[in-house]
């Protein structure tokens, strides 16, 4: 394998309580990339007083075929149906590309994971801004009209749904609400985010539940990672 090549900005020293992600989103970079700048391994393990590299915006690495394969095999079972099926097209245009970058921008802003967010909303809409579900969620991060007049509330602003940085402000509200009323488990979140929390809290997680959680956290190490999702 070949080592990654990343150009430097900037360092950080580890203090007591950070974290792989905590840094990264410091610094407006995903945790992939801190990852690769600084060899950290799968466990993303870091020690206090170690000074990290916090690379620039863009470097880019390199990294054998075969491992990248083994690496986009391992990203879970079958989307889930919705919008957008698995089997599109591999290539991003423009449009989705703009899509996730709000997403990105909007998880900054708002101090969400922004490799979480985004992996929420690559299994909620593939990043298509103009995705629009059978019960009527919409847009990137597939906000249901509801959803967008409660975060309108929250905000103090009204959200526009069919705009994709709005789309994307009301995901990235909802994200941080749920996690402010779960205490932050990862798992319970994420299966607010799909099923409701009244619903989790009353009936419990539900099997397709289980699976999206499942997959939205695989997209999530494969953002990670700094690897190509795939679907």
């Amino acid at each position: 394998m070949t080592a990654p090549s990343v150009a430097a900005s900037d360092s950080h020293r580890v203090r007591p309580g950070d974290t792989v992600g905590g840094v990264a989103l410091r610094y407006g970079v995903t945790r992939g990339e801190l990852r690769a700048a600084n060899d950290i391994g799968a466990d993303n393990l870091i020690r206090i007083g170690e000074r990290l590299t916090i690379p620039t915006k863009g470097a880019s690495s390199t990294q054998s075929t075969s491992s990248a394969a083994a690496r986009q095999n391992s990203t879970g079972a079958a989307a889930r149906s919705g919008p957008v099926r698995a089997g599109a097209s591999m290539s991003l245009g423009a449009e989705r590309l703009a899509a996730r970058d709000a997403v990105a921008a909007a998880a900054r802003e708002h101090g969400i994971d922004v490799d979480l967010a985004l992996a929420i909303a690559w299994q909620e809409s593939r990043w298509r801004p103009d995705a629009v579900s059978h019960a009527g969620a919409r847009g990137v991060m597939q906000c249901m009209p509801v959803t967008g007049r409660w975060m309108s509330e929250k905000l103090g602003r009204q959200l526009d749904l069919d705009d994709v940085r709005d789309n994307a402000t009301c995901g990235v509200m909802l994200l941080k609400t749920l996690q402010q009323s779960s205490g932050g488990d990862e798992a319970t979140v994420l299966g607010a985010y799909y099923q409701g929390m009244t619903s989790l809290k009353q009936r419990g997680m539900y099997g397709e539940t289980s699976r999206y959680v499942a997959q939205v956290q695989s997209h999530r190490d494969t953002i990670a990672a700094g690897n190509a999702l795939r679907g």
